[in-house]
């Protein structure tokens, strides 16, 4: 029973890696590269995705673009909207410093401030800073490519929504910019891990366009 337990620990990362890619794959298999979407992607920061056909433009910019999926889910009291979104950011690579924990919060903040707006005045999503956000970050080789990871919470400034997060973020192959590919989940009365895994699917289909 030790030797089973410090094999499983020895080769955690690869068999979490290979739990997921089995996940991914799966929610991969009903999604394309060939959508709306995905043009504005290519145009605004050289890459593609597969997404599901429900993933709609929420806006997109040179410097944001924000994709957006409701679904509409019942349980005992009634129907509920479920969000679940990405955004992608792309910014010039100046310094190895920019994939620290506080660097990406500030910099995901600002943007946030920018481009996410809530239905009230005022209103605007953060990151969630308090005792209970614990945010985490890791850094790993994907594809011999380092990317970084922030996992954490986040909230509407001046409103009641919140919720989890997870991005990733890689210097494109030009070396010239940092992308970011962040998944949120609003859903209050249900679970968030399969949405937030799903989310993380299309992340994981990240590809640099032709050229970009």
């Amino acid at each position: 029973e030790k030797n089973a337990i410090s094999l499983i620990n020895h080769h955690s990362d690869s068999l979490k890696l290979g739990i997921n890619t089995f996940y991914y794959n799966s929610i991969l298999s009903v999604t394309s590269k060939n959508n709306t979407a995905n043009n504005l992607l290519q145009k605004h920061h050289s890459i593609e995705l597969s997404l599901p056909s429900n993933m709609k433009v929420k806006k997109s910019n040179q410097e944001f673009t924000w994709l957006n999926k409701i679904t509409i889910k019942k349980d005992a009291n009634g129907d509920h909207e479920i969000q679940q979104g990405l955004f992608i950011y792309t910014y010039p690579y100046t310094k190895e410093t920019v994939f620290s924990k506080d660097v990406q919060i500030k910099l995901r903040d600002s943007l946030l401030q920018k481009y996410v707006h809530g239905s009230t005045p005022n209103s605007y999503m953060v990151t969630r800073k308090d005792e209970l956000s614990n945010i985490n970050t890791s850094a790993r080789l994907i594809d011999n490519k380092y990317t970084f990871n922030v996992k954490g919470l986040w909230r509407v400034e001046n409103d009641k929504m919140g919720g989890p997060f997870t991005s990733i973020s890689t210097v494109s192959q030009d070396g010239q910019k940092v992308i970011t590919i962040e998944g949120y989940v609003y859903a209050p009365n249900f679970s968030k891990r399969t949405l937030l895994t799903e989310l993380e699917a299309y992340m994981s289909s990240f590809e640099e366009s032709k050229g970009g």
